[in-house]
């Protein structure tokens, strides 16, 4: 059985990168497409030097659990750090997530948290979630 990971690496080997090219490979995951990125010599979950955008809270909620549609950006919730080569967006993202735990304590406080699956590329259940807390 071939994951999507699997995929992207046997993409990798076909293509023969040369080291600082940049590709974009679109993966599909709970019913959701988003690119992955290959430069610099790495495969990354956003594209060299991304920076977030200005959001709101509620807009926080859903590119958290959804990402980007329109961009085909992961869902800020599956990126890690060494997805984002720029340090002030590595704190950022660090940020985002301490200020979707206290959305989520605040939920489970009113009662209203489903489970984080239950919101990942659900942009309806994200607003209901903004609106609950």
């Amino acid at each position: 059985m071939s994951t999507s990971t699997d995929t992207i690496f046997d993409c990798e080997n076909e293509i023969n990168f040369a080291p600082d090219s940049v590709a974009t490979f679109s993966v599909s995951e709970e019913n959701f497409r988003y690119n992955i990125f290959y430069g610099k010599g790495k495969m990354r979950r956003a594209p060299v030097g991304y920076v977030f955008p200005k959001m709101d809270l509620c807009l926080l909620i859903t590119n958290w659990f959804c990402g980007n549609f329109s961009k085909k950006i992961t869902p800020y919730c599956k990126m890690t750090g060494r997805d984002l080569n720029v340090k002030t967006q590595q704190n950022m993202l660090a940020k985002m997530r301490m200020m979707i735990n206290i959305v989520k304590k605040a939920a489970v406080e009113e009662g209203s948290w489903l489970s984080t699956n239950d919101y990942i590329g659900n942009v309806a259940n994200c607003n209901l979630l903004f609106e609950s807390i």
